[in-house]
């Protein structure tokens, strides 16, 4: 059969369970519980989710692995590859000890949310920061200093990464100019990137998105073509054409070198005319790099309904991310060469959300439960809280196949299931 090695097991499992296993010949085989397969040109593309392995094995069917009608050489090649495993090796104990050596050995880099403001230009009705605060408020040029050397305290000089987020930011660009400049005047390195709706760029503010603010990334949300799109954003003072206006701005950020990707709200009403969407998109921005696509079911309806409910809106997920792809709007996927350490910044230990008046959070989605202190107190003082510690364990998650690439955060809001 000859398998083909097209992308080789990671390191750490070669020099450990793998080790292991290749100790262990003569056993009685049976295949890995942590595989994913596609046939493809006559053989199949095998990904090893515990070894981080891709392999292609020409010749073999999906139907003959699934019946291990297998040869001799076949059985033999795909035990050398991790595929076929000790018919008693404890693959749970296995995966979950990779990602423990993971998340102790992680080389986390410095990141920075930072909420410029809590006020938004925008009024959209499935906003999850309603509530959230009582009056809107902005990072002053006081806090913004105050900002400035909380981060450069936390980064030590090492390569820090931030992220513009609001309301909506450039509501106070006024505060991304004095952080970008004053951390610019101190020396770091550091990059960026925005989460806007993109209405109030501007040919300078594309400039100095660039340049000042070294913006390698700009996330804009779409809910719909022209007119959907005027009624779902309610923006203040009803602008003229304002989805027009947006894609011009697309164009200009994307002409200044930087990555636009466009969030696609789906909600129970607006998946055929973001259908619609999705080809105009696709018409215009088809096969650029710099500017993709994804669906994302409105967060608060992913757990929400009767199960034909969630039925329905998995299909119509489904199907937008078809047509994405199809109009050359998905971004390029990778395989993951590493485990995970964490799952987002809420268990990252060197990640922190910044609010407007400086006190510090976790996660923007549940804030008021969620504040570590502020960026004015000494770095011991700061809460720890243990619930980002604690991570999914359901029933059916021991034999998922992806397991060994997956961490799910048991107080996270958007666990809606797999």
């Amino acid at each position: 059969m000859a398998i083909q090695t097209i992308i080789e097991p990671n390191k750490v499992f070669t020099a450990t369970v793998g080790r292991v296993l290749a100790m262990q010949g003569g056993a009685k085989m049976r295949p890995s519980r942590y595989l994913l397969m596609e046939e493809i040109d006559g053989g199949l593309l095998i990904c090893n989710t515990l070894s981080l392995a891709l392999l292609y094995a020409p010749g073999l069917s999906l139907d003959r692995w699934q019946r291990q009608e297998l040869t001799e050489e076949e059985r033999r090649e795909l035990t050398a590859a991790f595929v076929l495993l000790p018919e008693a090796f404890d693959e749970h104990h296995a995966q979950a000890d990779l990602k423990r050596v993971a998340a102790q050995t992680a080389k986390h880099k410095p990141g920075f949310t930072i909420l410029t403001t809590t006020a938004c230009n925008a009024r959209c009705p499935y906003c999850f920061e309603q509530g959230q605060f009582a009056r809107a408020e902005s990072v002053s040029e006081e806090r913004a200093e105050a900002i400035v050397r909380f981060i450069l305290s936390r980064a030590q000089g090492r390569r820090t990464h931030i992220s513009w987020f609001g309301g909506e930011p450039l509501v106070n660009f006024k505060a991304i100019d004095r952080i970008s400049q004053r951390l610019t005047d101190e020396g770091l390195d550091f990059h960026s990137d925005i989460t806007s709706n993109g209405l109030l760029f501007t040919p300078e503010l594309i400039d100095r998105a660039a340049t000042l603010w070294r913006v390698k990334g700009v996330q804009i949300t779409l809910d719909g073509t022209a007119e959907v799109y005027r009624r779902t954003k309610r923006y203040v003072g009803d602008p003229e054409n304002p989805l027009g206006r947006v894609l011009d701005n697309i164009d200009g950020l994307a002409a200044a070198g930087i990555r636009v990707n466009i969030r696609l709200n789906v909600s129970d009403e607006n998946p055929d005319d973001l259908a619609r969407l999705i080809a105009q998109l696709g018409e215009h921005y088809g096969g650029n790099p710099l500017v993709t696509a994804y669906a994302a079911t409105l967060f608060e309806l992913r757990s929400t309904g009767s199960e034909a409910d969630r039925a329905r809106r998995l299909d119509d997920y489904r199907r937008l991310r078809t047509l994405i792809a199809e109009a050359g709007l998905e971004k390029d996927g990778t395989l993951t060469r590493s485990y995970p350490a964490n799952h987002c910044m809420a268990d990252n230990p060197e990640a922190y959300g910044i609010l407007p008046d400086g006190r510090l959070y976790n996660c923007q989605h549940i804030l008021p439960d969620d504040l570590r202190g502020t960026i004015d107190d000494e770095p011991d003082k700061l809460r720890q809280i243990e619930k980002w510690d604690e991570q999914v364990n359901a029933p059916e998650c021991p034999d998922c196949p992806v397991r060994p690439v997956c961490v799910r955060l048991s107080a996270c809001p958007a666990n809606d299931g797999c």
